[in-house]
């Protein structure tokens, strides 16, 4: 069984997510956030497989979440990145440029870039 955590400010999104990874039976959506803040602390408490993350979100945004999750726990943790932002621009050195193909357990998707 594959643990998810869904990270997004968008409840629209979150569900529409949740609806289609429930469909598959090896994997479990063990959490939804709707902030960077609130993703650490369910990573914390439910320590998931994979944490499907977007960039932009209120109360810390998933960027600084990405660092704090991998902070403690950079052997064991999967990240993937979704998001509409343009992943090769904006956030200058301390965005999506860190979460690139080729960086350990982090893998960026945007259907903008």
């Amino acid at each position: 069984m594959i643990r998810i955590l869904l990270a997004d400010d968008h409840p629209v999104v979150r569900e529409g997510l949740r609806g289609m990874l429930s469909a598959e039976p090896d994997i479990e959506v063990v959490g939804e956030a709707a902030s960077g803040a609130e993703a650490v602390a369910l990573f914390s408490a439910r320590r998931p497989d994979v944490v499907l993350m977007d960039l932009r979100m209120p109360g810390g945004d998933g960027v600084d979440a990405i660092g704090k999750i991998r902070a403690g726990h950079e052997s064991d943790v999967r990240i993937i990145v979704l998001t509409t932002f343009d992943t090769g621009r904006g956030y200058g050195d301390r965005g999506p440029r860190r979460c690139r193909p080729g960086r350990p357990r982090c893998w960026p998707w945007s259907p903008a870039g």
